[in-house]
């Protein structure tokens, strides 16, 4: 795209035209939106250029406006040049321009992003002194970052507020909330504020169900997170990796394999197709933690059968397994042979917790009828 833009400039040029504003601001703006796809040397790059555009204007007698510095300071503050974003906003008033809402945010946000709250806070503050009202995004970003202080009570007045003056939270807006309640295992709130969603004809999306999900199974309330599961399906949402992973580990700490199982089926074999479809496009098949949580989760009900099952799967599949699979297999197996050797369940706890082992080294420990057995 970049390549196509600077061939019709060019050509601009070559046809004795003189570019607009409107042409030099869709460069700058475009500069940068490449900046936020790339890694970070080429978006310096990139910014760069938008830089060198950005200076250009004024020598072909193009003002440059809001948006034209609006964008650039952007680009800057995603490439992680937050300070020369600043020092640009401090000179929009060199072109008699004025920061927007979208110029603030863009600053508070970035500040925020990298721990520098009170900066944040002061801007925020100065722009309404100013008289620039801040919009959903902006609030949206104050209260993300109250969340992550664990400012509750603020961040709820400050979604108080916005709703006074007329302004409608999003998804996202929600979505901090749920995320902070989350973090600190305060369930209740967080289900007060997606039973708040749904009375403001807020839709959640896959990240609201995600969070709440994860979130109730880390606290083995498996059978909240199954019934979200279920709402999540009839607002004709898509399950992803995170979801069915967060549903299978859930269920397996609290011994309900059989359950766990049918997820796992339904992670591969979904049998509402588009539903499947769009899940493999995805990539959503089980990894190698999915596996090996089976695993462990076997192993701990003294199941090593099915345990060797679900690793004769992960091979069947083309899914490596990792260090950690080995390592809860050999802890399994060695605690089997304690039983049989002791029979004195009591002296497991002096069975050490293998963390990291060679492939080979399973063969050695494990039981030689139990691997043929199961290969």
């Amino acid at each position: 795209m970049i390549d196509k833009m600077k061939r019709v400039y060019a050509q601009v040029l070559s046809d004795m035209l003189v570019p607009n504003i409107y042409t030099l601001n869709t460069m700058v703006n475009a500069y940068c939106k490449m900046g936020n796809v790339v890694e970070l040397i080429y978006m310096n790059k990139d910014v760069k250029r938008a830089y060198s555009v950005f200076k250009l204007m004024l020598k072909k007698g193009c003002r440059r406006i809001e948006v034209s510095y609006t964008n650039l300071i952007h680009g800057l503050c995603e490439a992680g040049r937050v300070d020369e974003g600043i020092s640009l906003f401090k000179k929009m008033k060199e072109d008699d321009c004025y920061p927007t809402v979208r110029t603030y945010t863009v600053i508070i946000d970035a500040l925020f992003e990298n721990y520098r709250k009170f900066e944040a806070i002061n801007l925020f503050n100065e722009m309404r002194n100013r008289g620039c009202e801040p919009n959903v995004h902006t609030h949206t970003v104050m209260i993300d970052a109250m969340c992550k202080e664990r400012k509750f009570d603020e961040s709820r007045r400050m979604l108080s507020e916005m709703m006074q003056k007329g302004l409608v939270p999003s998804v996202t807006t929600y979505n901090a909330l749920i995320d902070g309640y989350c973090k600190e295992a305060m369930m209740e709130s967080a289900q007060e504020i997606l039973d708040l969603m749904n009375s403001n004809n807020c839709s959640p999306n896959e990240r609201t169900y995600n969070e709440l999900i994860c979130d109730f199974c880390k606290r083995k309330n498996v059978h909240k997170a199954m019934s979200l599961l279920s709402k999540m399906v009839e607002h004709r949402l898509t399950p992803n990796l995170v979801t069915y992973d967060s549903l299978i580990h859930g269920q397996c700490k609290v011994g309900h394999l059989d359950i766990a199982s049918r997820l796992l089926e339904m992670m591969k074999e979904n049998e509402a197709e588009d539903m499947m479809a769009r899940m493999v496009e995805r990539g959503v098949m089980p990894d190698a933690l999915t596996y090996t949580l089976f695993i462990d989760a076997y192993g701990c009900l003294g199941l090593l059968h099915q345990a060797f099952d679900v690793l004769k799967h992960m091979f069947d599949t083309g899914c490596d397994p990792s260090h950690h699979t080995y390592s809860f297999l050999i802890k399994h197996l060695s605690k089997k042979k304690l039983i049989k050797e002791n029979n004195n369940a009591g002296e497991l706890d002096l069975v050490p917790n293998v963390s990291f082992v060679d492939v080979a080294d399973v063969w050695k420990t494990m039981e030689f009828e139990t691997a043929m057995e199961r290969f």
